[in-house]
């Protein structure tokens, strides 16, 4: 199984536990994020990590069974345009090392630039998701590769020798894994189950969490458990902040309240539902116009 931008290898560890037999192989251009993979995947050996440009990978052709992929979602490129460019690109070079009724499995935030790209390859629609991550609806694409093969134009000067097993040109990096455990198995599964016929995917076998994904709850919980201690300390039960109303001048409740600012951040990214509840009421209170009658004359400012 490749995945030509594995970014940290949060798709290569989820096929590692769940099918320890199959060759893992990936690669990205980032070198941050192949030494996040390679720390990822220290215990899930053998498996091949190498620093390639995805539209230009050095493997032979039909090497490959299947291909599951989270190519860029297009926020960081500058023009629609960049996205169809390298759409087409990277489709054109996996269907030159993917062997003949390989599958393909994708997840896009653009299908329509997908779909432009593939049109004229020998592939197929076999079946599509739309899972919702981070907000943002994304298309999750199973496609299959027929026996037809595509003209010398299309793979002239893509061809390379394999890489042996092994990590390649890698740096540190302090970026999370890219895919949230529940879709990257969804991804494997897919990839590797026989040809689908049912509406739904029955997952019946347990998995343990892997321990990038354990640790990130356990922080979490512990900036959770933070805000809930600051929030006793320093406000009081109508969530007003404990401290010398001094509207206008420095260091007054407008300040402080700045304590808070990022808690619906962190409620966001899956923080206990107590964060958000105590920022409402901190912002609440601090916004109250009047504290106290010693300031019934003092108008709000915002």
């Amino acid at each position: 199984m490749l995945d030509p931008m594995c970014g940290a290898g949060t798709i290569l560890a989820e096929a590692r536990q769940a099918q320890p037999k199959v060759r893992l192989m990936g690669g990205d251009l980032d070198r941050r994020a192949l030494r996040a993979a390679s720390l990822n995947l220290r215990r899930m050996t053998p498996f091949l990590l190498a620093r390639w440009d995805a539209t230009r990978l050095p493997l032979p052709d039909s090497c490959v069974d299947a291909i599951v992929s989270n190519p860029p979602f297009g926020k960081q490129l500058g023009e629609p345009d960049d996205i169809k460019m390298l759409y087409h690109r990277m489709v054109i070079e996996y269907n030159r090392v993917l062997k003949p009724e390989g599958r393909v499995v994708l997840l896009v935030a653009d299908r329509g630039a997908l779909m432009s790209a593939v049109k004229k390859l020998p592939w197929h629609l076999q079946r599509e998701f739309s899972p919702r991550i981070l907000g943002q609806i994304a298309s999750l694409l199973v496609l299959a590769k027929t026996f037809a093969l595509l003209t010398e134009s299309f793979v002239a000067g893509h061809r390379g020798a394999c890489l042996r097993p092994g990590v390649y040109h890698f740096a540190i990096t302090e970026n999370a894994m890219r895919l949230p455990i529940v879709w990257s198995l969804a991804v494997w599964l897919v990839a590797f189950s026989a040809p689908i016929v049912a509406d739904t995917i029955e997952i019946t076998t347990p998995m343990p969490a892997p321990v990038w994904a354990t640790m990130q709850r356990e922080l979490l919980r512990a900036n959770a458990e933070a805000c809930r201690e600051f929030f006793r300390n320093y406000f009081d039960d109508r969530g007003y902040l404990l401290c010398v109303e001094r509207w206008g001048g420095d260091d007054g409740p407008d300040d402080a309240i700045e304590c808070c600012n990022d808690w619906p951040i962190l409620h966001a990214l899956g923080g206990d539902d107590s964060v958000l509840h105590m920022y409402k009421k901190s912002v609440g209170g601090a916004s109250s116009p009047i504290h106290s009658s010693q300031n019934q004359q003092s108008p709000l400012r915002t």
